[in-house]
């Protein structure tokens, strides 16, 4: 499977946005929704696409840290998790050994209550052994749904595209009356605002001894 290409916003409603009837500019507008979803997918760090299905799902493989949990890429739906041990031999020639366990019956998706998840625990108390590569999940990845205000920034986004198009490439202009106008290239400071709700941060703390 591949991950899938769901439009975040559609160029109608682009167009109500500008107050364009015409369809003038429909291929220019499409390709700005495109460039637009792009760079809020950049700016986010992941796409609102779905990955695999339930009944045809894609495989990824993680590594075991000998911790209660284990952590994984966005998930809507856990299919099958296998656990490798390996075996290896160091000698004049190297050989390896591996013995897999499914043990899907034993893990469960979480956060609770939250979708998609990320974590992975394991109901009988055991640990993910430590290794390179041991657990293969089968599953349904990425996002469930298009949030709406990442539609709403989408179209903000194309619109402040377009418009570009008026300002000559020009940082400001003046007016009648001394007024002068800015047209900043960079996105949208709301724009911005509403992306970073969406970015996943890391917090490192460090405690006393």
């Amino acid at each position: 499977m591949t991950w899938t290409t769901n439009p975040y916003a559609t160029v109608a409603q682009v167009k109500a946005a500008l107050d364009i009837t015409s369809t003038q500019y429909d291929g220019w507008l499409t390709e700005l929704l495109e460039d637009a979803q792009s760079e809020i997918d950049s700016e986010v760090g992941y796409p609102f696409q779905t990955d695999g299905t339930v009944s045809s799902p894609t495989t990824r493989i993680f590594s075991g840290n000998d911790g209660p949990s284990l952590w994984i890429d966005d998930c809507i739906q856990i299919v099958q998790v296998t656990e490798t041990i390996y075996n290896v031999v160091l000698g004049t020639i190297a050989s390896v050994t591996s013995q897999s366990t499914d043990i899907t019956a034993d893990v469960v998706l979480g956060p609770a209550n939250i979708s998609p998840g990320y974590i992975l625990r394991r109901l009988s108390g055991n640990v993910f052994m430590a290794g390179y590569q041991n657990y293969t999940i089968k599953a349904q990845w990425g996002q469930t749904t298009i949030p709406s205000d990442i539609t709403r920034v989408t179209i903000r986004l194309t619109c402040h595209y377009f418009l570009q198009r008026k300002t000559n490439y020009a940082e400001s202009m003046s007016a009648q009356g001394n007024v002068r106008l800015h047209y900043p290239k960079d996105i949208p400071m709301d724009v911005q605002r509403i992306i970073k709700r969406h970015k996943r941060t890391l917090t490192l703390a460090r405690g006393r001894a």
